[in-house]
């Protein structure tokens, strides 16, 4: 999406003619390296116009659209020194195409010529993800973040029933191995004693 942008909105001029008479002329080198704080994009035009740099466009970034409106700064000449202000917020190191507009206020012809200048500083780079280096024998394992060990390690918890406990990469034939759960042997229940029967008294 296109952002457009105002410079000192004052008087908006209308759409231009398709045939201009205007030439603009840059005496900037393509490729030029360029500082917002003090750099300017200078152009001749062949007839005496106002000019202004209506758009730009960097790598990695949005593009800016500016709409041609006039500001008492802006004079009307054949030579021109445009401020770069306008690209500070570009990325350093980035290649941009400049677009400058010359137009006549009155009739509003206009013509418009590009360039392409280089951002000075350098590029950000993208910052790689670190790879972690496995834990070597007697090292930390586990824990929140997760350590891993060496090939041919084990990591040995001390107590594996606490959540993200840590522990020590060791051997696994020094592994020290779980103790055995043995159940508690079932209580033997004795037998019900066999009922005895009465005695019937004799009768006499």
């Amino acid at each position: 999406m296109r952002k457009t942008f105002a410079l000192l909105p004052v008087l908006f001029l209308g759409a231009c003619s398709l045939i201009s008479p205007y030439s603009i002329t840059f005496t900037n080198t393509p490729g030029e390296v360029v500082n917002p704080d003090f750099s300017t994009l200078d152009i001749v035009v062949s007839a005496p116009t106002l000019a202004y740099i209506s758009g730009v466009s960097c790598e990695g970034a949005e593009p800016l659209e500016l709409l041609p409106v006039v500001n008492k700064d802006m004079t009307v000449g054949t030579v021109h020194k445009l401020t770069l202000g306008l690209m500070k917020d570009q990325p350093a190191g980035s290649t941009c195409e400049v677009t400058v507009t010359a137009y006549d206020k009155t009739t509003t012809e206009q013509a418009s010529e590009s360039i392409e200048v280089k951002m000075a500083g350098e590029l950000a780079a993208i910052p790689e993800t670190p790879v972690r280096t496995p834990a070597k024998e007697g090292e930390m394992c586990a824990g929140i973040a997760g350590f891993q060990c060496e090939e041919g390690l084990t990591c040995q918890i001390a107590d594996p029933t606490i959540a993200d406990a840590s522990g020590t990469c060791v051997k696994p034939t020094e592994a020290t191995p779980a103790p055995e759960v043995v159940p508690a042997p079932e209580p033997e229940l004795s037998p019900a004693p066999e009922a005895t029967p009465e005695e019937t008294p004799a009768q006499s």
